[in-house]
């Protein structure tokens, strides 16, 4: 286990403490169905704590970023009110790369570079005002993708709730023709929300990363 390289991805809700406790009751739950649809796409484990809170660890650093933009497309498209159309609901999200010392079967009580990375980041993020971050071991990874994950959160804040929906499907599923009958839509309409959502840039950014941690 510790030569090997894992990915954690610790997460908070924005401005959390300004909710009801309504409204972070439903964000719990959507949190918790979110993890748990990761944990089958992928080879990952998620605790949440605090109620507004996750952390998860993934064998496969590749995925990673698909992970956290999943969470972040998802907790977008939770709609406090039945009309809601843009997003009232946003996460910040920190992916910290590296070795693990010591896997708990409780995702909180493990241990190591992985998880102080994922952690400590996410806390200078919430003096930041930054959305989505990387942290490895290496000051020329993490400038690279400071910068281009600093361009992806503009694209992404603004996502409509209808562009967050499309987003979590397209990562995992990119038929057009599936998507059509998931959402309900026709298949131009499909077409459109994937212009609206900037999924071509995003998709391209993905796989960038995703080229970049294969071996990791």
């Amino acid at each position: 286990m510790k030569d090997a390289l894992y990915a954690v991805i610790t997460g908070d809700i924005v401005d959390s403490s300004s909710l009801s406790t309504t409204d972070r009751n439903v964000i719990e739950v959507h949190l918790n169905n979110i993890a748990n649809k990761c944990s089958k796409y992928t080879d990952s484990q998620f605790d949440m704590f605090r109620g507004d809170s996750v952390q998860g660890v993934l064998k496969s650093c590749k995925l990673s970023l698909r992970v956290a933009v999943y969470f972040k497309a998802k907790t977008n498209a939770i709609r406090i009110e039945k009309g809601d159309r843009t997003p009232k609901v946003d996460i910040r999200l920190s992916i910290g790369i590296g070795k693990v010392d010591y896997l708990s079967n409780n995702i909180l009580a493990s241990d190591g570079p992985a998880f102080k990375f994922s952690g400590h980041t996410l806390d200078t993020m919430k003096k930041s005002g930054r959305d989505l971050t990387l942290t490895t071991t290496s000051n020329k990874t993490n400038k690279q993708w400071d910068i281009i994950l600093s361009l992806m959160e503009e694209v992404m804040n603004g996502w409509s709730i209808a562009s967050a929906e499309t987003v979590a499907l397209l990562l995992w599923d990119d038929n057009e023709k599936h998507l059509s009958k998931i959402l309900g839509i026709s298949q131009p309409a499909v077409n459109l929300r994937k212009k609206h959502a900037r999924w071509d840039a995003i998709k391209k950014t993905i796989e960038y990363y995703e080229k970049q941690f294969a071996r990791k």
